[in-house]
């Protein structure tokens, strides 16, 4: 149960990464926050629905939940006590650091880890978007350039942590 849950997460999150990329390519900035909303949850039920298959995923449900906490964290305390670019860079980092101490169940699941992490930066938001930040200085910025570094060190260490789990493996094996 906690499986499926965990993945049906990280499927509705990539599915979320999706819904951008078509929001960003194909509809006009004046489209209404309202239908930008439906079409994100509409995404994020169809690829829910996809990832309760029996698929065995690790890290991709964890950095989910990761870019979701980073974006939120982030949001926070730039609305509270104002924050500096370079700190809400290494927060990023750290969090996908933390993804080392998951294994990746393979290929599927380090492909799906990036896009994973970003979906859930773009749900977190969506959710914290009510918050005032254009007059902070670099708020905004640095919410956005945390979520992309953060995805593309997600998969950076998604790839570290097979590449040394194989060897290990092989290793191993070859003794």
């Amino acid at each position: 149960m906690r499986q499926r849950f965990l993945n049906a997460l990280s499927f509705g999150a990539a599915s979320v990464t999706l819904a951008f990329i078509v929001i960003a390519a194909f509809l006009s900035a004046r489209t209404s926050f309202i239908s930008k909303i439906l079409i994100y949850g509409v995404f994020f039920m169809v690829g829910a629905g996809i990832g309760r298959k029996n698929v065995n995923l690790r890290t991709s449900p964890i950095a989910a939940i990761l870019g979701f906490a980073v974006t939120s964290i982030l949001y926070i305390i730039w609305g509270t006590f104002g924050f500096k670019f370079g700190a809400s860079l290494a927060f990023a980092l750290g969090s996908s650091l933390l993804l080392l101490s998951f294994v990746p169940e393979g290929a599927f699941d380090i492909v799906l880890t990036p896009f994973s992490y970003f979906g859930g930066f773009v749900i977190g938001n969506l959710l914290l978007s009510h918050l005032n930040l254009h007059d902070v200085e670099g708020a905004l910025i640095s919410i956005s350039l945390s979520g992309v570094l953060g995805a593309f060190a997600a998969m950076m260490v998604a790839f570290l942590k097979l590449f040394l789990e194989e060897s290990k493996r092989f290793g191993k094996r070859s003794l």
